[in-house]
């Protein structure tokens, strides 16, 4: 966390905090830890009730339908099924991790973030560039893509220190590698 700097640990941690106000006391790891320690990533011996996958922002959700085809439970998220699976909301954001603590040790999280901010094509409305990967943050779109990213950066970091798999799915033209918050959360 210490890579991406203070001003990114603050604003997801309002997030977390806005989310999940029991932890409103936690600094970001402190939040991580917590939420491995205390055993919330399940390590049940009651693993018939864990999720093998779990899609957030998943669109049709074929994946999720993959896993349930071949018998394994699934679980598809997207803001277009509910709002409570909106993950720009707080009320998404608490649902997404409390359904995360379900998911199988041998499970996989995938991640559809939203391309649509992020490629070339709407760099002329985003304002994205390598060089400003956080283009416009007036334009509403812009910003709610900017939030998913950094509870997308929360997930992917409570994912690796609990040693589960996560994917997140970009075009190659996405600029969403480029942006500070995501680059450092990949090599934590």
């Amino acid at each position: 966390v210490a890579l991406v700097g203070e001003d990114w640990e603050r604003r997801t941690l309002a997030k977390i905090h806005e989310a999940m106000p029991e932890y409103a006391s936690y600094s970001l790891s402190e939040f991580i830890v917590m939420e491995i320690i205390q055993n919330r990533f399940v390590h049940s011996t009651n693993r018939d009730r864990m999720y093998f996958c779990i899609e957030q922002m998943a669109g049709m959700g074929n994946l999720s339908k993959g896993f349930a085809r071949h018998g394994l439970r699934s679980m598809r998220l997207d803001k277009k099924f509910s709002k409570s699976c909106d993950l720009a909301s707080p009320q998404g954001t608490r649902n997404f991790i409390v359904v995360l603590r379900c998911l199988h040790p041998m499970g996989v999280v995938w991640m559809g973030i939203e391309c649509s901010t992020w490629v070339w094509l709407c760099r002329s409305r985003t304002r994205r560039s390598s060089e400003d990967p956080e283009g416009n943050r007036a334009n509403g779109k812009v910003a709610e893509a900017n939030q998913v990213r950094d509870k997308a950066c929360v997930v992917m970091l409570l994912m690796t220190q609990s040693k589960r798999l996560y994917i997140i799915e970009q075009p190659l033209s996405s600029l969403l590698n480029s942006s500070l918050a995501f680059a450092a959360t990949m090599t934590a």
